[in-house]
């Protein structure tokens, strides 16, 4: 009785050993609760410096941009000019705008910087600054929307149509809130545009035509202290009618919220809020140092004479975003099942080469976002190692991995026999003892 007992014993502790094991090499996710925003709303939540899609939520619906569109506006101006550069309020303005158009009363031959306009578009959404843009810098609104378009194209922002720079409704312009997330993200980038949309306040000197100086206080609700919208982690945004874009900072963390298609601009502050509180609370950065991994060895040539091999070595910070409560990796081998990656490296060097030389790089793409690519430098390790000495490096690392599999096996196989013998054992025990019949 008390060797079936032990065999039984022993047969559960091999299982629980196997099961330990198992359980330990796969991956094991704790549930992140869902963003939960109205369904008919538009909602990106970005990270805005990797330009990491978080959460979305019908991201991919065609909306009216409203004031969005003046954050293209003002990047499309700093592709095309510098902030420094002058404009003139050309004639016919007050024919052109539409009666419903938002204006701040630029004069017709006003002399004004390219900043001045675009702080009036960030503070104000004033159509009279973006039709001055338009068509000092590009001509016309037209040929300037069409710069909008490949703008906004090779941000990523695919789905977008822009036919004119005034933030009215109109069914030929229309946008996703995906599109304006990466837009509002390559924005980000921008400091000078980043130092304006975060400033309290702008002032426009006097011009030629105008002798006083104009002030405009930054609207954007978020940041106003003492009121129902104000965020204290906010960091600027812009706002119109049903559309907030807001940029807030915490926890190492710059998030961007985009929501489109909200009830009413109250609704869509509130909704922006919760957007941002809900990735502060559930992701963190994940930051992986590279001190120079040997990535590759690639031969060297003086003319057509191969005289040895560089070690090509990955060198940088690599950073992404994951849920707090789920698996990350924490070394370059984790990120296989988040990133893949692909290196671009010469197929040789030309001498001389020098230790440090940028030699190509490593670029991971993230599998459930491919906008999102992080670039690392790899450079040469080492001066020339001549081609004898390679070699024996290289036996020397093979004689090596040789004699560390041979202490793995020395351990895994009698592991594995003494747990194959406790699971089989009681059934052949059986079998021996088994009483014949007559």
């Amino acid at each position: 009785m008390r060797s079936i007992h032990s065999g039984r014993k022993g047969r559960l502790l091999s299982i629980l050993i196997l099961i330990l094991y198992c359980t330990a090499v796969l991956p094991v996710k704790a549930a992140t609760p869902e963003l939960s925003v109205p369904a008919s709303y538009g909602v990106v939540l970005m990270e805005a410096t990797a330009g990491q899609t978080l959460r979305e939520s019908n991201a991919e619906t065609t909306m009216a941009p409203y004031g969005a569109v003046n954050l293209l506006i003002a990047l499309t101006a700093v592709r095309h000019a510098s902030l420094d550069d002058s404009v003139t309020v050309p004639s016919g303005i007050d024919e052109d705008i539409p009666d419903e158009a938002y204006v701040i009363y630029l004069e017709e031959g006003e002399i004004l910087t390219v900043r001045d306009c675009i702080a009036a578009l960030l503070f104000n959404s004033a159509n009279d600054a973006a039709y001055t843009l338009a068509v000092s810098l590009a001509g016309s609104v037209s040929a300037y929307a069409q710069w909008m378009n490949e703008v906004a194209s090779a941000c990523g922002a695919t789905n977008s149509h822009f036919t004119t720079v005034f933030d009215l409704a109109s069914e030929e312009q229309y946008t996703t809130a995906k599109d304006m997330a990466y837009v509002a993200a390559a924005f980000w980038q921008e400091e000078s545009l980043q130092e304006l949309l975060c400033s309290d306040l702008y002032a426009i000197s006097p011009t030629n035509i105008t002798s006083e100086t104009r002030y405009y206080a930054n609207p954007f609700r978020m940041l106003a202290m003492g009121t129902s919208n104000y965020y204290e982690y906010a960091l600027g945004g812009k706002a119109s009618q049903n559309t907030v874009i807001a940029f807030a900072e915490s926890n190492g963390m710059t998030l961007i919220s985009v929501i489109l298609g909200a009830l009413n601009s109250s609704e869509a502050y509130s909704t922006a809020e919760e957007v941002l509180e809900y990735g502060f609370d559930y992701f963190q950065p994940v930051t992986i140092d590279y001190p120079g991994n040997s990535v590759a060895r690639i031969p060297v040539y003086d003319g057509e004479d191969k005289i040895g091999y560089v070690d090509a070595l990955v060198e940088g910070t690599f950073c992404y975003y994951a849920e707090v409560l789920s698996r990350k990796p924490t070394d370059p081998e984790g990120l296989a099942s988040f990133f893949s990656h692909e290196l671009l490296l010469p197929a040789s060097l030309e001498a001389p080469v020098e230790a440090g030389e940028v030699i190509g790089r490593v670029v991971y793409t993230k599998l459930d976002d491919p906008h999102v690519q992080i670039s690392l430098d790899c450079t040469a390790g080492s001066d020339l190692i001549p081609i004898e000495d390679s070699q024996k490096e290289q036996d020397a690392a093979a004689s090596g991995w040789v004699r560390y599999l041979e202490w793995i096996n020395w351990i895994l196989i009698p592991l594995i026999l003494y747990l194959a013998w406790r699971l089989i054992w009681p059934y052949l025990e059986k079998k021996i003892h088994k009483p014949k019949s007559f």
